[in-house]
């Protein structure tokens, strides 16, 4: 997959609020391709990459206990 040079893309009719793909969302094709590519080198399940430290730090904190991080 390539990496995009765009933050524009398709409307394509999302009807709810998980099919929109926008940048804020963390959901364009890029960021996908990222996560898998990081999940595959450390060779995890998922991988989720965030915009800042404090974004980071309250992904930790709001995850539910259970969660192996």
């Amino acid at each position: 997959m390539p990496v995009f040079q765009s933050a524009t893309f398709e409307y394509t009719g999302a009807k709810t609020y998980d099919d929109l793909r926008y940048i804020r969302l963390n959901n364009t094709p890029n960021h996908e391709l990222l996560h898998a590519r990081l999940a595959a080198l450390e060779m995890g399940e998922a991988a989720l990459v965030t915009a800042s430290d404090m974004a980071a730090r309250l992904s930790l904190e709001i995850a539910p206990k259970s969660t192996s991080i």
